[in-house]
């Protein structure tokens, strides 16, 4: 099964970022949805070009093992 997170990813400084996770979604479209809400949100319109879409298989390690 797949799920469809929405979030935002700021950057600080080099090598230093925050995700924040907007959501979490069972469509990709519901997710493009959900991107094209928080658009409108203040907070998000000035981060419009942060706000990413990514796709993970549940019940699947992200991370290989033996990554940090």
């Amino acid at each position: 099964m797949q799920v469809y997170v929405v979030w935002c990813i700021h950057e600080h400084a080099k090598d230093h970022f925050d995700l924040k996770p907007v959501g979490f979604y069972s469509s990709k479209e519901n997710a493009e949805a959900a991107k094209i809400r928080a658009l409108s949100e203040p907070g998000f319109i000035e981060l419009s070009d942060k706000l990413s879409i990514a796709q993970f298989t549940l019940d699947k390690d992200v991370w290989p093992l033996g990554s940090p």
